[in-house]
């Protein structure tokens, strides 16, 4: 947190004045359960912005009460420069600006009207256009950081994503690919010697080599697919016909209408719990998979449980199984991701992710 720097005008007690807007946005913050004053990191940030505002406001004032003439150009371009962190990286969006900037606005028009607008020269229309313009350059600023925020997670992501198509590649291709070579190289030697081994070589040999093919197919599969027009449910059940083992029993539940989600929300959604049911198909040695999703106006919250092995959540596997991908596609949708899982219990990976402007 900055060191706190104050005007030094006599005749303007700067402190109150920060004081009482301050609490004034937390009050209504408040009311309305916003995160930025729940979250402690978020709440110093929150503080460390109305500051500066206020003091970009004081200096624009100050400049007008000394030149009238510059009503129409009310903020000063050459004032100092003040800390405008990047509140993105907090993990706020831009919408929850846009609602600061209200209630910031709201809150301190009338407060810096009664202690400024008695001076010569300063109108309580000028002091509201300098706290409009202050408030919407901040404003800016923090969504075009959120753009950059979001840029570097989705690069993020699909990085993540190659490196895990890297993985299946050299994991399962590569080996089975190295086993049926090894397995042709046997049957060479005994071709002669031994002709039943030779041929339970090339069984083997053939066998690895489909499991090969199967799995370029399944990874081309997944390249190619999205959820498109056939929805979200449609898309999962999809991808588990082609992948689930006939012994494992699945059970999918929908409550609310997915098909009102808008495509870009859907598709990272599904990508999300397309890699919780991978990860559970591939480690968990489960029985019983449950899919669960549940949409209302406000929310979607959906869930992959299974009944495998578990794991101490504490120390994950090493590859992570996309994890680190998985959250960074809930961060870009404002949603958060849960894994409880205990070692001989199974897993449950919960996502939720708010609607606000998401519905068709």
């Amino acid at each position: 947190m900055s060191e706190i720097r104050y005007p030094d005008e006599s005749d303007i007690d700067f402190s109150k004045i920060l004081k009482e807007v301050t609490l004034g946005v937390h009050d209504s913050l408040q009311r309305d359960r916003s995160a930025l004053v729940t979250e402690t990191n978020l709440d110093e940030e929150l503080e460390n912005q109305i500051r500066c505002v206020l003091l970009d406001v004081h200096d624009a004032i100050v400049g007008l009460r000394r030149d009238p003439t510059r009503a129409e150009n009310t903020v000063d371009d050459q004032s100092p420069a003040r800390s405008r962190a990047p509140r993105a990286e907090c993990g706020a969006h831009p919408m929850e600006s846009l609602r600061v900037a209200t209630v910031l606005f709201e809150v301190a028009l009338p407060v810096l009207a009664r202690e400024y607008s008695s001076a010569p020269g300063v109108s309580t229309l000028a002091i509201s256009r300098i706290l409009h313009q202050t408030i919407m350059a901040r404003v800016v600023t923090v969504s075009l950081s959120y753009v950059s925020f979001l840029l570097a997670k989705l690069h993020a992501s699909r990085q993540e994503e190659r490196r895990r198509i890297a993985r299946e590649l050299h994991d399962r291709v590569l080996h089975s690919m190295g086993v049926a070579r090894q397995q042709l190289d046997l049957h060479s030697y005994h071709a002669d010697r031994q002709p039943a081994v030779a041929a339970e070589k090339v069984a083997v040999a053939a066998a690895q080599l489909h499991e090969a093919v199967r799995t370029v197919q399944s990874i081309s599969a997944e390249l190619r697919r999205c959820v498109g027009a056939e929805g979200l449910e449609q898309a999962l059940m999809a991808y588990l016909t082609t992948h689930t083992d006939p012994g494992l029993r699945v059970a999918f539940s929908t409550v609310g209408d997915a098909r009102r989600l808008l495509p870009e929300v859907v598709e990272d959604l599904y990508l999300t719990l397309r890699e919780a049911v991978r990860n559970a198909l591939r480690h968990a040695k489960a029985s019983v998979l449950e899919i669960a999703i549940e949409v209302t106006d406000q929310h979607v919250v959906a869930s992959v449980s299974d009944d495998g092995c578990g794991f101490d959540v504490g120390h994950p596997p090493i590859d992570g199984g996309g994890m680190p991908s998985m959250r960074e596609r809930m961060q870009i949708l404002r949603g958060t991701m849960t894994v409880s899982s205990v070692p001989g219990a199974g897993t449950t990976v919960t996502v939720r992710v708010p609607l606000t402007g998401a519905m068709l």
